[in-house]
């Protein structure tokens, strides 16, 4: 009955399972209910292009090696039982999402 999250990785370069432990860790997350999507970027890519995400993929050399700068869009959605109830577009806030979950919730 709790809601699961699931986060897609829109940084294949830097988001290794490593580096989120760390974050779930460092902002107290749940591990019972957030989820890590990471993968290659042809893996994630598919899912960027379900979902409307533009990801774009800058590379910079310095002495030698590559920076990957990754600026994306910001999107939360809920789906429920398949399908989208909601898209939320940065900025959002906690409030935000608990409005539409109570609606969603509500017979």
């Amino acid at each position: 009955r709790r809601p699961q999250i699931i986060a897609v990785s829109v940084d294949p370069y830097g988001d290794a399972r490593a580096s989120l432990r760390a974050d779930d860790r460092e902002w107290h997350l749940s591990s019972a209910w957030w989820h890590w999507a990471v993968g290659s970027t042809a893996q994630l890519s598919a899912v960027w292009r379900a979902y409307g995400v533009q990801v774009q993929v800058a590379v910079q050399r310095i002495q030698g090696t590559p920076v990957y700068n990754v600026t994306h869009d910001e999107f939360a959605y809920l789906i429920d039982r398949g399908s989208v109830r909601a898209l939320f577009a940065w900025p959002y806030t906690p409030a935000d999402v608990e409005a539409v979950l109570r609606a969603v919730a509500s017979p």
